[in-house]
């Protein structure tokens, strides 16, 4: 997925969901702090972990709050 897509999503919640896992992560999407060329998900469920990737492994998208989904 382009950066400039991912980036219209930072700091909402959102469902992802990546080409290299068939689960998807419901939670807020923010950059890395350590790696300026990463994004994680901050996932709601305190029970999940904190996913780290890079914007080519995004397959798409969901906001929460309106449902459209982005590819």
């Amino acid at each position: 997925m382009k950066k400039s897509l991912l980036e219209n999503a930072l700091n909402k919640a959102i469902i992802l969901n990546l080409k290299v896992s068939y689960k998807s992560y419901k939670g807020y999407l923010v950059k890395d702090e350590f790696n300026p060329k990463r994004y994680k998900i901050l996932p709601l469920d305190i029970e999940q972990e904190i996913i780290v990737f890079p914007a080519s492994y995004v397959r798409n998208y969901m906001f929460l709050l309106n449902g459209i989904v982005v590819k």
